[in-house]
């Protein structure tokens, strides 16, 4: 597989035999067999998220930046086939989206969380917060938000408080959500395990180094600055580590792969080995156990 540089490291999605990228401001859909576009949106934003599902490509367009930058951003919904606007909304400070189970939840740097209609655009709902989101996931049932030091859980349909946590002491806090369990880490360092129906804790870690990015069944991915470090999803033992030649800035995980992008633009597909051992070779760093680097041992480095 072949990696491209993407100026705003998007990191690649792919639905139905598309694959959709985001470069300055800029959303591709491209052939998944061969690699030919198939159309593209711009934004014109210093932010673009792309959002994909069967039904429809959202997107998030914001130039917003807590406490930079007061700009509203919208949310898109684009027909898949053609990339024609089926819908767009504005939202004061537009910061994190997720969607779900047939609604698109935003939330705001205005300390506020919207509940709109995926099909239409319409606002379902809308909830204030104590406290500016640093991230915002959902599932059919619940929409959980992670703020300074709190954890926040909202009914999906009408947005209503389901459990709240509140750390011991303020510090910025992300996390990351699986069917059957809830990972919030503060301050990168500190993991707590949450029931996603009633919040009762389950265990907790202060071996934790990183935030988190995503999560499978099994394993954990964690940010911390060049390095992703992959751990058990039961009690944070380490399973793997992989280093990038730069800070990475995001990471995706699909049924084979390991999408990472660094803040230089590098794009790195890394492939994940179930017997243990490591594909081979290093990108500008290591691969420990059960985390290799490319199909073949070698690194995937971008087009210049």
């Amino acid at each position: 597989m072949e990696a491209r540089r993407d100026n705003d490291w998007g990191v690649p999605a792919v639905v139905d035999g598309t694959v959709y990228s985001t470069t300055q401001g800029q959303v591709r859909a491209l052939d998944a067999a061969d690699g030919e576009r198939e159309w593209s949106f711009r934004t014109g934003t210093r932010f673009t998220v792309v959002l994909p599902t069967a039904e429809a490509v959202y997107l998030v367009a914001t130039d917003y930046l807590p406490r930079q930058s007061d700009e509203d951003g919208t949310v898109y919904a684009l027909d898949p086939a053609d990339g024609n606007v089926r819908w767009k909304r504005s939202v004061p400070k537009l910061w994190t989206t997720s969607v779900a189970d047939g609604s698109v939840y935003a939330s705001s740097g205005e300390n506020r969380v919207y509940g709109l209609d995926a099909a239409s655009g319409e606002r379902r709902w809308v909830r204030d917060v104590d406290r500016r989101p640093s991230a915002l996931h959902a599932d059919a049932s619940r929409v959980y938000i992670s703020q300074d030091g709190r954890l926040t859980v909202l009914d999906a349909d009408s947005g209503g408080k389901q459990w709240r946590y509140v750390a011991p002491s303020d510090g910025y806090c992300s996390l990351a959500v699986a069917p059957d369990a809830v990972y919030l880490v503060r301050q990168a360092a500190e993991l707590t395990v949450f029931d996603p129906r009633t919040g009762v804790e389950r265990w907790s870690t202060r071996r934790t180094d990183g935030m988190p990015m995503a999560v499978t069944d099994d394993a954990l991915y964690l940010r911390d600055r060049r390095s992703l470090n992959v751990v058990s999803t039961e009690d944070a033992s380490t399973l793997g580590r992989f280093v990038a030649d730069a800070r990475i800035y995001l990471a995706a995980v699909t049924d084979d792969d390991l999408f990472v992008t660094d803040v230089e633009g590098n794009l790195y597909r890394v492939v994940e080995r179930g017997d243990g051992t490591t594909a081979g070779g290093d990108a500008g760093g290591s691969a420990a156990p059960t985390v290799g680097v490319g199909p073949d041992g070698s690194s995937s480095r971008p087009r210049r």
